[in-house]
């Protein structure tokens, strides 16, 4: 898994967990947080300066609130991310027949046939 998205999983279960908690939570690009940083001329780079800076950024723009999405929704998602990773299987053991050896050819379509 890239991590972009081991991030974006963290980030979620996360929110979801603050949610739960009855925290209002609001997600928001990183890049936007970084632009107000730069509009304040803020150079300085320790968690105690971050966390003010995130905390003005929000009393300041006020990002919309976040909520969880719904169950059957994150199943649908998981079940197209199961669908996209095997026809991306699919279709590098296509090319990799393109060039096997006939040993490896058997191999190759013996299991996409069990599978």
């Amino acid at each position: 898994m890239l991590a972009w998205k081991r991030l974006a999983f963290w980030r979620e279960a996360l929110a979801e967990f603050l949610y739960g908690a009855g925290f209002q939570v609001s997600i928001v690009n990183r890049a936007r947080i970084k632009g107000f940083a730069k509009s304040e001329l803020l150079r300085t780079k320790t968690d105690s300066v971050d966390a003010a800076l995130i905390a003005r950024f929000c009393a300041t723009m006020k990002p919309d609130m976040w909520t969880p999405t719904a169950p059957e929704v994150k199943e649908l998602q998981a079940l197209l991310r199961r669908v996209e990773s095997v026809t991306e299987m699919m279709t590098s053991e296509q090319n990799r027949l393109e060039t096997a050896t006939p040993t490896v050819a058997t191999l190759t379509l013996e299991h996409r046939r069990v599978s």
